[in-house]
Parts: C-alpha cells; sequence; structure tokens
C-alpha cells in the first residue's frame, strides 16, 4: 500500500519532489490519507453507476438498466406515435409509403406505419378556395399582355376563379402548381371567349356570359388533364378598355346607359296601356254583345205581339181595331201637354198660342 509520505523516490502522480514536511504535519503513523484506496472506491462507484460492477453493494441496484429501458420505450413510443393521423369531416388523406401512395385515409382517427416508412397528406375538399389574375394592357409592350376582341380592340380584364378539390390525388401527383395551372389555363380560356366577340359586347352586356363560358371550358381542361380540380365559378372583378381610350368609353357607356334606360321607361309604358286596352276592348265587346243581345229580344217581342195582335184582328177586326187605335193614342198622347175641357165650359175660355213655349222648342229643334 502507497502512503503520501513514502520513502520510494517517486509517487503515482509522476515524477515530482516529495513534499516538504511541515512542522505541524502528522507522524506516518497517524491518519494517513490512502490514494490506492480512495482511486478504487471511485472506480467501484463508476461502475457501479453504468451497472457493470460485480459486487453486491448497496448502490448496484439496476437503476440505470430500468433508466435505460424506459428512454427505449418512451423513444419506440414516440416513434409509433408518429403512425396515428386524424382526418376531420370535409378533408380526405392519402398515405405514401416511401413515397408512391398505397391508400386513402377514412375521416376519424387512422393509422400507417411510422415516419419514415409511411407518411399521410391531409387536404380539406370542401373548403372554397380562390385563385385572383389579371391580365394588363396599360402601356405593356408584350403582346402577350394584350387580349384582343373581334372586332380588334383590345381590353384589360381582372377575374377571380373559386375552385375546390374534387379528386384528392389527381390534385396532389398529377401537377406540381395546381394554382398556377388554373390560373394559366382560365387565361388561356379569357383570350379564347373573348376574342370571338366585339369590345363593346366584352365590356357591357356579356359580362356573365362570359364568366360562365370561361367556368365550363376551364372545367373541361381540368377533367382532361385530370387535375382533379372542380371549378366552382369566374367571376369578371373588372373589364376595362385602355387607359388611351377611356373617356371615349365613358361617353359610349353614358349613352348606352340612356337608352337602355328609354327602353325601360318605354317597356314601362308599355306594360302600363296594353293591359288597360285589352280591358277596355274587352269591356265594349261585352257592351256590344249585350245591346246585340237586347235588341234583338226586343225585336223578337214586338214580332211576337204583332203576331198576337194579327191573330187577334183576324178573329175579330173590329176590337182589333179599336184597341189598335186605343194603343195608338196612348203612345201618341202620353208625350203630349193634353187639357181636356167640358164642352160647355170650353166656350168661356180664350185659346191662346204659348209663343215662348214654341220659340224654346225651336231652339231646342234646331241644336
Amino acid at each position: 500500500m502507497l502512503s503520501l509520505f513514502s520513502d520510494r523516490p517517486r509517487n503515482p502522480w509522476g515524477d515530482q519532489e516529495p513534499a516538504p514536511k511541515k512542522e505541524n504535519a502528522p507522524h506516518s503513523g497517524d491518519n494517513v490519507f490512502d490514494i490506492d484506496e480512495t482511486i478504487d472506491q471511485i472506480r467501484k462507484k463508476f461502475k457501479d453507476s453504468l451497472g457493470s460492477g460485480n459486487g453486491g453493494g448497496s448502490n448496484n441496484d439496476g437503476t440505470p438498466k430500468k433508466l435505460f429501458s424506459l428512454i427505449g420505450i418512451a423513444v419506440v413510443g414516440f416513434w409509433l406515435s408518429t403512425g396515428f393521423y386524424f382526418v376531420q369531416e370535409g378533408d380526405e388523406a392519402v398515405v405514401l409509403r416511401f413515397g408512391q401512395m398505397v391508400r386513402m385515409g377514412q375521416p376519424g382517427l387512422n393509422f400507417h406505419l411510422p415516419t419514415p416508412i409511411e407518411q399521410h397528406i391531409v387536404k380539406s375538399v370542401s373548403a372554397q378556395n380562390t385563385i385572383d389574375g389579371s391580365i394588363n394592357t396599360k402601356t405593356s409592350n408584350d403582346d402577350e399582355s394584350l387580349i384582343l376582341t373581334g372586332d380588334e380592340n383590345v381590353v384589360h380584364t381582372n377575374f377571380t376563379v373559386f375552385w375546390n378539390i374534387k379528386d384528392l390525388p389527381d390534385y396532389l401527383f398529377t401537377a406540381r402548381a395546381p394554382d398556377t395551372t388554373i390560373r394559366i389555363a382560365t387565361e388561356s380560356v379569357l383570350r379564347e371567349i373573348i376574342g370571338q366577340m366585339n369590345a363593346r359586347d366584352a365590356l357591357t352586356k356579356k359580362r356573365e356570359e362570359i364568366g360562365a363560358q370561361t367556368k365550363d371550358s376551364v372545367q373541361k381542361l381540368m377533367d382532361q388533364y385530370k387535375l382533379g380540380v372542380n371549378i366552382i365559378n369566374v367571376q369578371l372583378q373588372r373589364v376595362a378598355p385602355p387607359s388611351e381610350v377611356v373617356a371615349s368609353f365613358s361617353d359610349l357607356q353614358a349613352s348606352l346607359t340612356d337608352a337602355e334606360r328609354a327602353q325601360a321607361e318605354a317597356q314601362g309604358y308599355r306594360n302600363d296601356i296594353l293591359p288597360r286596352a285589352r280591358g277596355q276592348a274587352v269591356q265594349i265587346r261585352q257592351d256590344a254583345e249585350a245591346y246585340r243581345n237586347a235588341k234583338i229580344a226586343e225585336a223578337e217581342g214586338e214580332a211576337n205581339r204583332f203576331k198576337q195582335v194579327l191573330a187577334s184582328y183576324d178573329k175579330n177586326k173590329a176590337v182589333a181595331q179599336k184597341r189598335m187605335y186605343l194603343d195608338t193614342m196612348q203612345r201618341t198622347l202620353s208625350k203630349t201637354n193634353v187639357m181636356v175641357f167640358d164642352g160647355k165650359a170650353a166656350q168661356s175660355v180664350l185659346p191662346y198660342l204659348p209663343v215662348g213655349d214654341l220659340s224654346k222648342t225651336k231652339k231646342q229643334g234646331g241644336e
């Protein structure tokens, strides 16, 4: 056993001179610090901490092994947890194995082999996406930036495409940039459609028609190339002439607005007057029909009356003549002012002509 105050020329720490003795240093037989024993204890503790000791001490209880086991289990559990994923309503998922699609994920909680063996991609197929695009004609020297109309004019167009995912695998693996593809396809279709009509129609009354035709044509392209996209709508946000002719176009637009207002007023007047005229015509026809029926009934009544009188006349002519005379006198005298006097009393009455009444009657007759 080596001692700190050994008589050997070298100590375990290397080639060094022995430490000088101090006056109060203890003697070699009193409380000597044993380095070999200390190193041996440190080595034993280190081995125990690593779990490799061969002794049966109290510090060698296998705790590090348990700790390493728990760490390993936690790592494996975390790795396995990378295989769990959740698909919400309105979403769809695809599972890739080493980059190749193997299946579709179902709504709810799903599991696949942990990363990096299998991976998943989740996308919303119910969300409405938008793409804004514009074809600018303002002072551009690039002919590709112009839309040429059928009457050799140019227009500036801003549009918005509303779309969603229809087939997730096609959307993910057919095109690298579906948004860019949709925008370029929409621009191409707009050029074709606007190029078949004149600028006035494109700028005014056919804007909605252009949007509907563009939607249908872009959808056909998306289906043809299997991009897995559903085009919901294409709206033209702005269709305007080049800046050089804006003033002239504004005047034209004002004239068209006035023309449309005049047409609307004329249509309103037509819608008001025609029903009333038709109603009056129906009323006149009904009145004429009623007058006709009344006259026919009256004539038939007179004819029947004449036939009855004729039959009575044939049976007794004297009575019939008397009756006809009385009827005639009744009709005639009922329309005149008649005064009847007794024969004797009539001699004392001075007859006179009502000149005033006669003149009034003459004037009324002249009118």
